[in-house]
């Protein structure tokens, strides 16, 4: 996602997993350019964010990244979302949990409880919203669904299919969150 993002993208983010990772890999550096629910602490955050960035900035492109769990907390925006048009990009960290959470019980208790969510395809959720949405599965199809995404003049999600609870890189925390 870092090659496609530019300093006059806006970059929405969910909280969980996802936003460790974006906040630790993407540069984000234009005015404007970052839109995050960390400082609430709520849940489903990225996409009223994404359609508040459309509305206020309609020719400015937009990547949102989000958790399953974030989504669906917030899935009957998409069709606003929708609506909002422009180009936008939405990526859904699908581990069919509460990946961030499973991972920190696993760290303090060796395993995860209550995390899971079962499995939800968003690819084809989108689809009956009328939207586009691509489902991925392996790297190189992040690599092409990515490049087709970021090509687009409208709304595009991207369901990628990943693994709950598995352990942050060390260089993707930030001092903060090691103490």
């Amino acid at each position: 996602m870092a090659a496609y993002v530019t300093p006059e993208t806006t970059v929405c983010l969910d909280v969980g997993a996802n936003e460790v990772w974006a906040h630790s890999l993407l540069p984000v550096t234009g005015v404007h350019s970052q839109i995050g629910a960390s400082n609430w602490a709520g849940m489903g955050g990225a996409m009223p964010a994404l359609v508040g960035a459309g509305i206020a900035r309609p020719d400015v492109p937009r990547l949102g990244v989000c958790g399953d769990g974030g989504l669906l907390m917030a899935l009957g925006e998409y069709r606003t979302l929708l609506e909002a048009g422009g180009r936008c990009v939405l990526v859904v960290v699908n581990d069919s949990a509460f990946g961030i959470i499973e991972r920190f019980q696993r760290d303090a208790f060796g395993v995860g409880y209550g995390t899971s969510l079962g499995p939800t395809d968003f690819a084809s959720i989108a689809a009956s919203f009328g939207g586009r949405g691509i489902r991925v599965e392996t790297a190189d199809e992040l690599e092409r669904a990515l490049g087709q995404a970021f090509a687009a003049t409208d709304v595009v999600l991207l369901d990628v299919r990943t693994v709950a609870g598995e352990p942050f890189l060390s260089r993707m925390l930030s001092p903060s969150l090691t103490g």
